[in-house]
């Protein structure tokens, strides 16, 4: 009986504490309110003072967000944990060669920032292991339109020994009601 409380508990610590990747595309949110100043998508949230606009090429299906000239966009997990900030897509308008600010906060305290050096053309920028255990990410622009697309986060997730003692804990419990009856 142990031996299979124990396999059970492995596989749930296993199973639970996989990183999940998601690329935030806003492709869903296209027909939503075309000026808002929160998305919602994949449970993370891009808040700003100014509005959003979505931007679509004509023909195609790829959708843009686009923020306002010296607007500062926020990005967080709707649910609060960290997570990590792998890469982000990014063009301006009317551009060139404008800086995009990126400030990342870490839930230990603390700060990260880069400035992005973006042309009109859009490119994908890979951010490093340091943008990982980020509570929020910033993007800033001083001159120009920024648009956003293909931003790709990684949930950072529960740590295995909170679950592996937690699991263990619910067993010993077990154990002691069965002894009990």
């Amino acid at each position: 009986m142990l031996v299979r409380l124990f396999l059970v508990c492995l596989l749930f610590v296993s199973v639970s504490t996989q990183a999940a990747t998601v690329t935030l595309d806003f492709e869903e949110d296209f027909s939503a309110d075309p000026f808002p100043n929160s998305v919602e998508t994949k449970g993370y949230a891009l808040n700003s003072a100014g509005n959003f606009q979505f931007f679509s090429n004509a023909g195609e299906s790829d959708v843009s967000l686009v923020y306002c000239p010296g607007c500062v966009a926020d990005l967080q997990r709707s649910d609060g944990p960290e997570f990590s900030l792998e890469s982000i897509d990014l063009s301006l308008f009317p551009g060139p060669n404008d800086v995009v600010s990126l400030t990342g906060k870490y839930s230990a305290g603390g700060s990260i920032s880069v400035g992005l050096v973006v042309d009109e053309i859009a490119d994908t920028y890979f951010l490093g292991s340091e943008w990982s255990g980020l509570i929020q990410v910033q993007f800033s622009s001083a001159s120009s339109a920024v648009f956003m697309d293909n931003i790709v986060v990684t949930a950072v997730p529960i740590p295995s020994a909170v679950w592996l003692l937690g699991s263990a804990l619910a067993g010993l419990g077990w154990m002691r009601r069965k002894q009990t009856v």
